[in-house]
């Protein structure tokens, strides 16, 4: 059951980091909270959000490298 749970982790960081990856270049847009207007926009909102799960995942795997 562990290596299983381990397995499922292991790939859903790999997926995080493949979304780093191919939108890393946006970063500067996705990080910056002017960009966000939650009022009008819930999806931006979201958006920036997950980025910053994404991005704070990818630094966790570079610091550790």
């Amino acid at each position: 059951m562990d290596m299983m749970i381990n397995d499922d982790l292991a790939a859903m960081y790999a997926a995080v980091l493949g979304v780093y990856d191919r939108y890393s270049h946006l970063d500067a847009l996705l990080s910056d909270p002017g960009w966000i207007d939650s009022d009008s926009s819930p999806q931006r909102r979201c958006l920036f959000d997950l980025w910053q799960v994404v991005r704070n995942i990818a630094q966790v795997q570079t610091t550790q490298q």
